[in-house]
C-alpha cells in the first residue's frame, strides 16, 4: 500500500506519538512529510495539551519546526505542502495558547529562532521568485499569509518582521512585473503589503520596499490589481443599486488561484449575490495607502489608465473602466460614502479619505487635477436622503478633477451631519479641500462648484454651532469650526480669484446674512469656553491646559460677523419701511454695501495645516486587525479544498 494511501490514520498515529507519547526520535521525518497532513487532528492533539505542560515540551516543538523548515528549504514535491500546513498549523495553535512573543518564539522554534525564521522567510520567498511551479507558489503564499494573520493583534505578532529583508521584498517586485502572477497571486500579495504597518517595524519595513515602488513596471503591476478590484467592487456596487444588469463574469476572473486549486480538488462555490461590503476588503485601500506613503514616484501613473491585461478575458470594459485610476478611485469613493451606519464602514471611508489626502498633498497631482485637458466625466453616486432618492451622477466631460473631487467632498460634508459625528473624516475631507482651494487661489484658477461647496461648508458650520455642547466631548469643535471658516475666508478675501463671476460675489454676502446665526453661535460659544477657561486659571494654582482653537475660531469669524453687522442693520430700516424684503431687494443692498464695507485681510490664509499622518498610526494597525479579521471570517483552507492524490501527481515531477 502507497504511503498516501495510508494517509490520515498513520499520520494521526505519528502525531499522538510526537505530542502524547513524547516518542520523536523515532520518527522517520521522510515518511512523514510525505503522508497527507491532517489538520483538524493536529489542532486537536495541540489542544488537549495541558497549558503548563506546553513549555516543558518545547523540544518537541523545535524537533518539529525544524524539520518542516528544512522541508521547505530543500523539498519541492507534496513534502513542501505537508511541511507548510504542518508548520503554519503548529505555530498557528501555539499562537493561540501562548500568544505570539520572543518566549513564544523560543519555545516553538528553540534558541535559534532568529536563524530558523530568517532561513524560512528565505526559503519561501525563493519558491516564490525562482520556482516553475504555481502549485508551489500558491502554498508558500497561503503559508506566508498564515504566519502574517497568526495574531490578531499585529503589534504583538513578532513573525511578521522576519519577511521585511530584502530577499523578501524582491517578492512584490517578481509578482508585480509577472502577469501570471499578478492574477493568481495578486491578491494574496495585497494582503501582505496592507500588513506593512507595525508599529516598531513600519518605518523600516516601507524604507525596504521603496526600491521595488521605484520600478516602474512593479508600479504598473500594482495598478492593475488595485485598479481591477476598484473596478469589480464599482460593478458590485451598480449592480446591487440595480445600475447593472449583466452578470458579473468579471469578478469569477480576478483570481486564478481558484482555478487552480479547483484543478486538483474541488471549485469553491463563491457568494453569487454581488452585495457590495468594501469594509471586508479594506486591504486593498491600506495597502495602496501603505505604497503612497513609501514612493511618490507611483504618483504619475495615477493619472493613467489600467492596462487592458486587468480588465475581464475577453477585453470587454464599458464606461468608467476606461478611466484613470485616480478617477476610477473617485468613483469608488463616492460608493464608499453613501453608507457610513456601521463601523467597518467609517474606518473604510477614513482609510478612502486620508488616501485623497495623501493624493491632494502631491503638486504634480494638482496640477494635473486643474488640467483642463485631463477633464473627464466621472460618475459619483449621489445618496438617498428624505427630500431625494439616490441617483448615479455620470459627470461632465467638460468638468476638471479639482471639480469632481470638490464636488465628491461637498456631498459628503452635507450627508454626515449625524448625532454620532465623524469629526475625524470631517477633518480630512476639509484638509483636502483646503488644499484644493489654496492651490486655485495661487494659480489664480476659479473654483468650481463652488456654490455647492460653500453651502456644504455652512451646512457644517450650522450643524456645530447648533450642537456644541454635546458634539464637546465627541471631538474639538472649535478646531474643525476654525478648518472651515478658513475657507470660507478664502472665497470672502478672494473670490475676485476664486468666484466665477459678481453676481457670485453677491450670493456669497446673501448666503451669510441670510446665515448670520449660524456665525452669532459660534462666536458665542467660543467666547464662553474662553471666559470659563479664564476662571478656571483664575482659581487654580496650576493653570489648565489651554485650547487655542476657540480664540483661533473667534479671530476666523471676525469678518463674517462684519458682514453681518454691517448689512443686517440696513436691511432692517429697509424691511421696517417697505415689510419684508424679496430676494432681489436684499441682494441689491448688498451691491451697495461693498463700498463702506471693512473687512480684514488674514495672513495665512494659503498656509494650510501639515498633516501629521504619523498621528494615523494607531488607527491603520486598527485597520490592519480589521484586514486579520476579515482573512479568517472569509478564509477556507485550502486542504478543504484539494483532492490530496491529485495534489500528488500535480507534484509529482518535482525532484524529491
Amino acid at each position: 500500500m502507497s504511503l498516501t494511501h495510508l494517509g490520515p490514520s498513520k499520520i494521526n498515529f505519528l502525531y499522538q506519538q510526537i505530542f502524547e507519547q513524547g516518542s520523536i526520535d523515532a520518527v522517520n521525518w521522510n515518511e512523514f512529510f510525505l503522508l497527507h497532513f491532517n489538520g483538524p487532528f493536529l489542532r486537536d492533539v495541540l489542544f488537549r495539551i495541558p497549558s503548563e505542560q506546553l513549555p516543558t515540551l518545547s523540544p518537541l516543538f523545535t524537533e518539529m519546526t525544524s524539520q518542516c523548515v528544512a522541508v521547505i528549504g530543500s523539498s519541492r514535491n507534496i513534502k513542501f505542502y505537508n511541511a507548510c500546513s504542518t508548520l503554519t498549523t503548529t505555530v498557528f495553535t501555539l499562537a493561540n495558547r501562548l500568544g505570539v512573543s520572543p518566549d513564544f518564539l523560543e519555545i516553538v522554534f528553540s534558541d535559534q529562532f532568529d536563524v530558523t525564521l530568517r532561513k524560512l522567510a528565505s526559503s519561501l520567498a525563493n519558491v516564490l521568485k525562482n520556482e516553475n511551479s504555481i502549485y508551489l507558489k500558491i502554498i508558500a503564499m497561503d503559508a506566508i499569509i498564515f504566519l502574517h494573520t497568526t495574531c490578531t493583534e499585529l503589534t504583538q505578532n513578532s513573525l511578521i518582521p522576519y519577511f521585511f529583508c530584502e530577499e523578501f521584498s524582491q517578492v512584490f517586485e517578481a509578482i508585480f512585473r509577472d502577469s501570471e502572477l499578478r492574477s493568481t497571486l495578486g491578491a494574496d500579495t495585497i494582503k501582505i503589503l496592507a500588513l506593512l504597518k507595525t508599529k516598531e517595524r513600519s518605518v523600516k519595513s516601507l524604507a525596504e520596499l521603496k526600491p521595488v515602488l521605484d520600478d516602474n513596471l512593479a508600479i504598473m503591476g500594482f495598478l492593475q490589481i488595485f485598479s481591477t478590484w476598484l473596478r469589480i467592487s464599482s460593478d458590485k456596487f451598480l449592480f446591487s443599486i440595480g445600475q447593472m444588469s449583466d452578470e458579473l463574469d468579471a469578478i469569477e476572473t480576478f483570481s486564478k488561484k481558484s482555478e487552480y486549486i479547483a484543478s486538483v480538488g474541488i471549485r469553491h462555490n463563491e457568494d453569487s449575490s454581488y452585495e457590495p461590503n468594501f469594509s471586508e476588503e479594506v486591504e486593498f485601500l491600506l495597502a495602496f495607502y501603505n505604497v503612497l506613503a513609501c514612493s511618490r514616484k507611483i504618483m504619475g501613473s495615477l493619472l493613467t489608465a489600467p492596462p487592458a491585461e486587468c480588465f475581464s478575458e475577453d477585453g470587454a470594459h464599458t464606461g468608467s473602466h476606461e478611466h484613470s485610476v485616480v478617477c476610477s478611485l473617485l468613483t469608488f469613493a463616492s460608493y464608499v460614502f453613501s453608507d457610513l451606519k456601521e463601523e467597518p464602514s467609517k474606518q473604510c471611508a477614513k482609510v478612502t479619505l486620508l488616501l485623497l489626502l495623501r493624493i491632494a498633498d502631491d503638486g504634480y497631482i494638482q496640477n494635473a487635477f486643474h488640467d483642463v485637458a485631463l477633464s473627464a466625466a466621472v460618475p459619483l453616486y449621489i445618496k438617498p436622503q428624505l427630500h431625494r432618492p439616490g441617483q448615479l451622477d455620470y459627470g461632465n466631460s467638460n468638468q476638471t478633477l479639482a471639480t469632481t473631487l470638490l464636488s465628491l467632498l461637498s456631498e459628503f460634508l452635507r450627508s454626515h451631519l449625524s448625532r454620532n459625528f465623524l469629526f475625524d473624516h470631517y477633518q480630512i475631507a476639509v484638509s483636502v479641500i483646503h488644499r484644493i482651494v489654496v492651490h486655485e487661489k495661487k494659480s489664480r484658477l476659479r473654483t468650481g462648484c463652488w456654490k455647492q461647496l460653500f453651502l456644504g461648508l455652512m451646512s457644517v458650520l450650522q450643524y456645530l454651532g447648533s450642537n456644541e455642547q454635546h458634539l464637546a466631548a465627541a471631538g474639538d469643535v472649535f478646531r474643525l469650526a476654525t478648518q472651515v471658516m478658513v475657507v470660507v475666508n478664502l472665497f470672502i478675501t478672494y473670490g475676485d480669484v476664486l468666484l466665477p463671476d459678481a453676481s457670485s460675489y453677491d450670493f456669497l454676502y446673501y448666503e451669510i446674512v441670510r446665515q448670520h446665526g449660524v456665525f452669532t453661535r459660534l462666536n458665542h460659544a467660543a467666547c464662553t469656553v474662553l471666559q470659563k477657561q479664564s476662571l478656571e486659571g483664575c482659581e487654580r494654582s496650576v493653570a489648565p491646559l489651554k485650547n487655542d482653537w476657540p480664540s483661533k475660531l473667534i479671530n476666523q469669524l471676525m469678518n463674517a460677523l462684519s458682514i453681518v453687522n454691517h448689512i443686517t442693520p440696513k436691511l432692517t430700516d429697509i424691511s421696517m419701511k417697505q415689510g419684508t424684503l424679496s430676494e432681489e431687494q436684499v441682494l441689491k443692498v448688498v451691491q451697495e454695501s461693498f463700498d463702506s464695507l471693512n473687512l480684514k485681510l488674514y495672513d495665512g490664509l494659503d498656509n494650510f495645516e501639515c498633516f501629521d499622518f504619523q498621528q494615523e498610526e494607531q488607527f491603520l494597525i486598527e485597520v490592519g486587525q480589521s484586514v486579520v479579521k476579515n482573512y479568517w471570517d472569509r478564509r477556507i483552507p485550502i486542504d478543504t479544498l484539494i483532492v490530496y492524490s491529485k495534489l500528488v501527481e500535480k507534484l509529482s515531477t518535482m525532484a524529491l
